[in-house]
């Protein structure tokens, strides 16, 4: 095996955008997203949302998750990081 072979690796990153996580629609669109490309790491921008672990198990599938949020103030803002 070549030196290349062992540092080479290959991240999926997802950065999206939602404009808003209230839309069960949207969660699951995303959810699906997520498991179909099997992303390592996921920036949900602009959820507009209070994050709760509710939340990001109903986007991320699986046990082994580590998340952080930056809540969202009024109804602007707001970033989820798994």
């Amino acid at each position: 095996m070549s030196l290349c072979m062992v540092l080479c690796y290959f991240f999926m990153i997802l950065s999206w955008n939602v404009c808003g996580l209230g839309s069960s629609y949207k969660r699951k669109a995303i959810s699906k997203y997520i498991k179909d490309f099997n992303f390592i790491v996921c920036f949900i921008i602009e959820s507009k949302l209070s994050c709760s672990e509710s939340i990001v198990s109903s986007l991320w599938h699986g046990q082994n998750i580590k998340w952080f949020c930056i809540e969202a103030l009024g109804r602007s803002g707001g970033l989820i990081t798994m």
